[in-house]
């Protein structure tokens, strides 16, 4: 993982019995930039302990008032769906390659979307 820059940040067993300490949790950040404090929460209760990070000073963080929010007030949910129920999936569903699968899939999906990208409209979050 540290190859496509994401740091582990848990670092010690997540689940402990009497016989075994098994690392099966992960926490990873892909940033260099931040402080962080992690670690895995002792319970007496399980054999399976909760993880938690704490990253002070992300960088995507500092500049708030770039991030953007998708609002959905004037999205049409029933007419969407109601697109997706009317598709021949079996005519998608049915080329030979699992290549073609996808693409056909991909392009009956992406086509759906596209029509009802003008009831979501991106704004600057407040």
């Amino acid at each position: 993982m540290t190859i496509i820059t994401l740091l582990p940040h848990i670092t010690k067993p997540t689940r402990i019995t009497n016989h075994t300490n098994t690392f099966i949790d992960n926490i990873f950040l892909n940033s260099f930039e931040c402080e962080t404090i992690s670690g895995n929460l002792i319970s007496d209760l399980l054999d399976h302990l909760q993880n938690f990070l704490i990253a002070n000073n992300l960088p995507m963080c500092k500049e708030r008032s770039n991030l953007l929010i998708r609002d959905y007030s004037n999205f049409d949910k029933d007419s969407f769906q109601l697109s997706f129920e009317l598709v021949n999936w079996k005519h998608v569903l049915e080329n030979k390659s699992i290549n073609d699968i996808f693409n056909s899939f991909f392009t009956t999906t992406s086509d759906i979307v596209n029509q009802f990208k003008e009831g979501i409209k991106e704004r600057n979050q407040i």
